[in-house]
Formats: C-alpha cells, structure tokens, sequence
C-alpha cells in the first residue's frame, strides 16, 4: 500500500513584492497535481503534517479554492492534522471539513488504513504543546496488524508546535514517525533504529525557500520512502559576478546573459569587487532586468569606506555614527550597516565613490 506525506502548504501565505492572488493560486494548482499523483499510483491516502493554512482565517477564496481541490479528488482519503499556524480549535475550516477530509483530534486517535494505522493528533491553540506521545499507549491491534504511523506538528528538541522528544516518538512503536513544521526535508534515526521524516514545504514561498521541492511517498509493505519533486514555481537565487561593471548599463549587460527558466522566480545577488564604485538602485535595476523579480547589491569596491572615519567632515560623521552601531550588530544588521556606509560614501563623494 502506497501513502503520499506532505505537510505546511500554508495557503493564505501573503507574498511581499510578489501578486499574492496569483501565488496562492499556483499554490493551490500544485497541490491539485500532488493529489492527482497520489490517484496515478492509487495511494491509500494522503497524510497531510499540518499548517494546512498559514493562519485560522484564510480568505473565502482560499477556503473555497481548497474545498474544490478536495472535492475534484472525492475518492482520495485525506487524514490531517492540525498546526500551530491553523490550530484546531481556532480555524473555522476544520468545524466543517470536506468529506474526504478527516482532521484528527488533540489527543492522539488511529485511523485504520487496512493492515496499517495512523495515529495522529492536532494541535489545538497557537501555543507550544507538550510532547503529545510521553506515554502514549499503543492498543494491541495496532501492534499486531502491519504496523503503525505517527503523524504531529512540531519540533524536535526545540520551540515551535508540539515540543516532541526522540525518544517518546521511538517508545511508542512506530514503524515511522511523521513531521511537520520544520521547512526542510529531514530524516532523523531515533534511538532503537527507527526513523522520523519531516517533510519539508512541497513548495517555496520565498527565497529562503529556494530550490525544487516535493513530498513523499511511502510503501506500507517495509515502510520505506521515496521523495517524489512538485510541479511547481522555484525560487532560484543567482550569484552574478559584477566586478567588471562600470556602470549600471555594464550590470544590465551582464545579467542579460543569464536566462532563468519559466518556471523559475529568480534574484540576482551582485557580487564582486568594483574598482570603480557608483550608485546600484536595485529596485531601478530589478526594472529594466529580464527574468529577474529581485535584485540585491553585495558588491564590494577597492576603497576604505572608513578611511576618513572620525573627519571633521560630513563623511567622517556619517561613516562614524553607522561604524559605530557596527559593535553591537547581528549578521543581519551588520549587513544592512555596511551597505548604508558603501552608499552613504559613495553619494557624498559625488557617485564614484573617489
């Protein structure tokens, strides 16, 4: 018997930059084909992880563009649980499911699935939970048929949903244990030899979520698993070597020799270094850049930005006010300092940078 395991879909997700009407559409289209996957190789059911919704009040159209992707796949069986971005108790969706569709409860409850069951439990607040499988007990049936699944939403050894433990998962019996809430694909070998498989994000929302990305198929029969690619848009990030430009028209040049595919929502990262600085208006440059929704500058230049740091002059000023919150700044924030100096320089020394 075959299952199809995915997990944070977050429909409803807003989308900075981007037309969100028409992502969560796409979102949605490639859910569809995951389902009409799961009906070629006539899977049992498919096991939804969590977070369904990226919050507990999806627009009616989103409600609605769901209900229909359940509704056009009514002979497929859906068993989901709930996650801290649509908790149980909170999110209006799960008070009245599609028919295919069946939402486990906050306390952990199996579904038979033939030889095999799943037992799942959802998360019922916004809150982190307790870890729902600390004795957790395991009726008889379930350990003397084929084997059983667990299916929660949360994080291992950390924050975020329910605050699952490696070895209450492993205690309780489980030939897998299924994840969500964690974006990226892991497989994790709990104590005994057992394994926890998070599925990840069967797409990206962003470009922290670059890359092709999919869901899983498992096999009842040995419980093993197969990672299967969506049909859907990747986020693609570009690293393109400006070093040579001398002007915004030479950076134009440059990226017009990379083409992102169709299917690709693509940034262009600037690197190198510039032996003549000027001025980079990113947002002026995304403009006229084919193929490219995103640009962001992190080229550097062969000049000190802090050489007159401490002048009595309006650049001496400016680069020592920015230099000094330097001191206490994050990676994030240390990032966003150095290129306000670079730019700040560059301006006040009339777009050269000399």
């Amino acid at each position: 018997m075959k299952l199809i395991f995915t997990a944070d879909t977050h429909f409803g997700s807003k989308f900075n930059n981007e037309n969100t009407a028409l992502r969560n559409a796409q979102l949605v289209s490639s859910f569809d084909s995951i389902a009409d996957y799961a009906e070629s190789i006539n899977a049992a059911a498919v096991l939804l992880g969590g977070d369904l919704f990226d919050t507990p009040n999806p627009s009616e159209e989103i409600s609605a563009a769901v209900r229909r992707v359940f509704k056009r796949h009514g002979a497929l069986r859906f068993l989901a649980v709930c996650g801290n971005h649509d908790p149980l108790n909170v999110t209006a969706f799960y008070a009245n499911p599609p028919e295919n569709l069946y939402v486990f409860p906050d306390k952990p409850k199996g579904v038979s699935l033939g030889d095999i069951t799943v037992f799942g439990v959802s998360i019922s607040s916004a809150f982190d939970m307790p870890d729902p499988w600390k004795d957790f007990y395991v009726p008889a049936r379930a350990e003397e048929s084929g084997g059983f699944i667990t299916l929660s939403h949360g994080t291992l050894g950390g924050h975020g949903g329910f605050d699952l433990n490696a070895r209450t998962l492993a205690e309780t019996g489980a030939a897998l244990s299924l994840l969500g809430h964690i974006h990226k694909t892991n497989d994790i070998l709990l104590p005994g030899g057992k394994h926890a498989l998070y599925a990840g994000v069967p797409f990206g929302r962003g470009f922290d979520e670059c890359g092709q990305k999919g869901f899983y198929v498992i096999d009842t029969q040995d419980f093993s698993y197969t990672y299967i690619h969506t049909k859907a848009e990747i986020y693609s990030e570009y690293n393109i070597d400006v070093g040579n430009a001398r002007s915004v028209s030479d950076i134009l040049s440059i990226l017009s020799k990379t083409t992102p595919a169709e299917n690709e929502i693509a940034r262009a990262v600037l690197t190198g270094k510039l032996s003549t600085p000027f001025y980079i208006d990113c947002d002026a440059l995304c403009a006229h850049a084919d193929g490219f929704v995103q640009i962001k500058d992190r080229t550097s230049a062969d000049i000190d930005y802090l050489k007159n740091m401490g002048d009595n002059t309006l650049e001496g000023r400016f680069v020592k006010i920015l230099a000094d919150k330097l001191k206490d700044a994050d990676s994030g924030d240390r990032q966003i300092i150095e290129d306000a100096i670079k730019e700040g320089v560059i301006a006040i020394r009339g777009g050269d940078g000399k």
